[in-house]
């Protein structure tokens, strides 16, 4: 088993550079392919900032700059996770592809993650959640019919895929994961499985 095609989701959270030399370092070590997917999307943080602007009854104009330093601040990230993508595929000689869409993540994602091999993205923690709803990470584990990996929030990780842990319970869902997780367990380091 192979993994061919590998897809990373960035955004604008202080991890998504993390994220991008992780999956381009297992890319390497399998001889994948990478795509990074940015979707352009305000944050909740610039979503806050928008409607404060909007409904604080603030001048047309104080409305506009809060619109363009978002925007600016949107195109800053895309350049700089842009130019790193094309450093590693200078550095490592990988086969990658950048792919920038306007939309909303939580439909475009799982679109694309479907054509991938793995799709790797951020842990995402959203303190506004209520304990019944799902993140856009979780939600994504059953929407894109792919294996996914989640890369966690905090610490900090120099390779992906060397140690690996095995959760097995001989339910459906722990023969699908293994199953699912095979071209990483063939090439690891170290393999514990815990019954």
């Amino acid at each position: 088993m192979a993994l061919r095609d590998i897809l990373v989701y960035l955004d604008q959270s202080e991890n998504a550079l993390e994220r991008l030399h992780l999956a381009a370092d297992l890319a390497r070590r399998h001889e994948s392919r990478l795509t990074a997917l940015y979707v352009r999307e305000l944050s909740p943080l610039q979503r806050h900032q928008q409607s404060i602007a909007e409904l604080g009854q603030g001048s047309a104009q104080a409305i506009s700059q809060t619109a363009r330093q978002i925007r600016h601040s949107i195109d800053e990230t895309i350049e700089r996770l842009r130019a790193a993508l094309e450093e590693i595929t200078r550095k490592h000689g990988l086969e990658t592809e950048w792919r920038c869409l306007d939309g909303v993540a939580a439909i475009i994602v799982p679109q694309h993650a479907r054509f991938a091999d793995l799709c790797i993205l951020g842990q995402d923690v959203s303190a506004t959640a209520a304990a019944s709803e799902y993140t856009f990470s979780e939600e994504l584990l059953f929407v894109a019919g792919r294996p996914v990996i989640f890369i966690p929030t905090h610490g900090a990780f120099k390779t992906l895929g060397q140690h690996i842990l095995v959760a097995w319970n001989s339910s459906r869902a722990a023969t699908r994961a293994v199953n699912d997780a095979l071209p990483l367990i063939e090439r690891a380091q170290l393999v514990t499985l815990l019954a």
